[in-house]
């Protein structure tokens, strides 16, 4: 699993709580998380929208140009996610919530 977000600084304390349970990885949405994906390919994504103004979009299609399959859990403030956020493929969990992102890790990816 690898968590992206915006600014890895606004990070909740649940988020960073939940990458150390996972054993996951926090990273910027830039190349080197593209790359790191490509390199991987983790089971699923979590991106964290933080801000209308996010490149996590370019991010999110720059993953599915290289990984089609990727599976992708969607966060954050639900005002950020109108236009193009609105039509990717993936769990939406609006605000973000540990409890509900561990019931779909658990039940839909076994983790």
């Amino acid at each position: 699993m690898v968590i992206i977000s915006y600014d890895i600084s606004l990070l909740r304390a649940e988020m960073e709580q939940l990458a150390k349970e996972k054993k996951s990885i926090v990273l910027n949405p830039d190349n080197q998380a593209i790359l790191y994906i490509k390199k991987h390919k983790p089971k699923v994504i979590i991106l964290d929208i933080s801000s209308a103004e996010s490149l996590l979009y370019e991010v999110y299609l720059a993953i599915k140009n290289e990984i089609p399959d990727a599976k992708f859990i969607i966060t954050g403030f639900q005002k950020f996610l109108k236009g193009k956020f609105e039509e990717v493929e993936g769990f939406k969990i609006f605000p973000y919530n540990a409890k509900k992102i561990k019931q779909i890790l658990k039940e839909q990816f076994k983790l």
